[in-house]
């Protein structure tokens, strides 16, 4: 079975149909570029929980961790 076959459309689309394809596909570029910033920002301030032998200073500092990325994250996806 192949699924190679050619198709062409002409026509019009509307200015409606444009703004719901534009922001599906904007809202889809914010999620993932959210992700990817919080994964890069949580990587950095993750890196010094190595250097810390003690479970319950590593685990709060985790947690601060995390709480900054997302802050950080959100802000620049926020202003951008």
């Amino acid at each position: 079975m192949e699924n190679n076959i050619e198709i062409q459309v002409s026509g019009t689309i509307t200015l409606e149909d444009f703004k719901q394809h534009n922001t599906y596909h904007i809202e889809r570029f914010i999620k993932i570029s959210y992700f990817v910033l919080f994964f890069i920002f949580f990587a950095l301030f993750s890196s010094l929980l190595f250097l810390i032998e003690d479970f319950l200073i590593n685990f709060i500092l985790f947690i601060v961790n995390t709480i900054v990325a997302l802050i950080l994250s959100s802000l620049l996806i926020l202003y951008t």
